[in-house]
């Protein structure tokens, strides 16, 4: 057993370190899976525990859930060469610079995490199997230092299947927006998750950029916002030419927090229209929504005549 000295760290660090590597020391066997959930930094504990089962066990599932904010990932966390997928909450990342990537890994997941954009790009792009990406993160950039977009991200991702973006973190993916065609379609996403705001240019057009470019889409989720005393942008802006898009696979389109803006009822129309496969369509309601307010949609959705690529899919509108 490594020896943790009390003096080192907190007492009920250490007795924590101590149990873990009690349950470590007496498990045979592989250990495919390291999982931290609570409050406890464990800022030298985790470095030993970490740097233990790098040596001696094949980890290919790492969670850090760490309530206190912006705890520091350790060093040794970047020697778990095995690692498949990651999820880190909570937390910073800055990499050492002796990291050479996660050659295996295929999914990735960082809420609330703290990274600068070229440790961003420099993780992404040294993780050459990496399908599943989950973002949530705070940018924390020098001056000077290039910001990290949804082009960038692509590039660094070239086997993208799943994206899913969360919160406030699509202005700062979608700034400077994208162009109508990328230099190669998306084959292999599958899956878009997005959350957004229909009165930011930029990030609706990364939105629409990334839906022509996805021929192979399996499912769609937008959850859609409005800015207070945001002007609207007119639907005109946008190109919602539905010869510019192919949704031939797509069988599921989620539509959340829908206010019945024009541009939501616009996307929502057109993925109907393109989509032979299509299976089914859920729409959440905003709760400010009138009772009024919903009959209307369900008369636009459900009583007028949508064109329908799918004539199975289901449409459900809910509260």
């Amino acid at each position: 057993m490594i020896e943790v000295p009390s003096d080192v760290i907190p007492l009920k660090e250490y007795a924590t370190v101590s149990a873990i590597f009690n349950v470590l020391l007496l498990h045979t066997g592989p250990i495919l899976e390291f999982e931290y959930v609570g409050e406890i930094r464990m800022d030298y504990g985790f470095d030993q525990i970490l740097l233990y089962l790098s040596k001696n066990k094949i980890v290919k599932k790492c969670i850090f859930n760490i309530s206190i904010w912006s705890y520091k990932i350790p060093c040794s966390f970047f020697s778990l060469h095995g690692l498949e997928s990651i999820e880190l909450i909570n937390c910073r990342l800055e990499l050492p610079l002796m990291f050479k990537g996660f050659s295996k890994l295929g999914s990735l997941s960082l809420i609330n995490v703290k990274v600068s954009s070229t440790a961003l790009r420099r993780f992404l792009s040294s993780c050459p199997l990496l399908m599943d990406v989950i973002l949530e993160i705070s940018q924390e950039d020098t001056e000077g230092e290039k910001q990290f977009t949804c082009m960038d991200l692509i590039k660094c991702v070239p086997l993208l299947r799943t994206l899913d973006i969360l919160d406030c973190y699509m202005e700062d993916l979608c700034v400077g927006g994208m162009p109508q065609k990328l230099p190669a379609p998306l084959v292999h996403l599958k899956f878009i998750i997005l959350e957004m705001y229909l009165t930011d240019h930029d990030q609706v057009s990364s939105t629409l950029c990334l839906l022509r470019n996805a021929p192979n889409l399996e499912k769609i989720r937008f959850t859609m916002f409005e800015k207070e005393d945001a002007p609207h942008i007119s639907v005109k802006c946008f190109d919602l030419d539905h010869s510019s898009y192919n949704f031939d696979s797509l069988q599921e389109l989620e539509m959340i927090y829908y206010f019945n803006a024009t541009l939501e009822f616009e996307i929502v129309k057109l993925v109907m229209a393109k989509s032979p496969r299509l299976e089914k369509v859920r729409i959440l309601l905003y709760d400010g929504i009138s009772v009024d307010e919903e009959l209307k949609i369900r008369d636009d959705l459900m009583r007028l005549p949508v064109l329908r690529g799918s004539a199975s899919a289901i449409l459900r509108i809910e509260r």
